[in-house]
């Protein structure tokens, strides 16, 4: 409902542990990406970045399985 949904965000919003703790939690379980999640936590980026490195989570890059197609669109784009 969005009332939880309002109670929760004003919990998270008085408690910046806590939205941090989220924030963390989230980007573990990949469900937002490390800017999403500093975005969430309230943090630029590299401020997020050095959190994680604090607590001893490695952040993972993947490869962009789609790079190949991305650079034939900017190339075809430039003509």
């Amino acid at each position: 409902s969005e009332a939880a949904k309002d109670a929760f965000r004003t919990l998270l919003d008085t408690k910046p542990a806590l939205k941090l703790a989220s924030a963390i939690e989230l980007y573990k379980s990949e469900e937002v990406s490390i800017s999403k999640a500093a975005e969430l936590a309230g943090m630029n980026l590299e401020d997020f970045k050095r959190v994680l490195s604090q607590r001893g989570i490695r952040r993972e890059i993947k490869p962009d399985r789609d790079i190949d197609k991305k650079v034939k669109e900017i190339m075809e784009w430039r003509e």
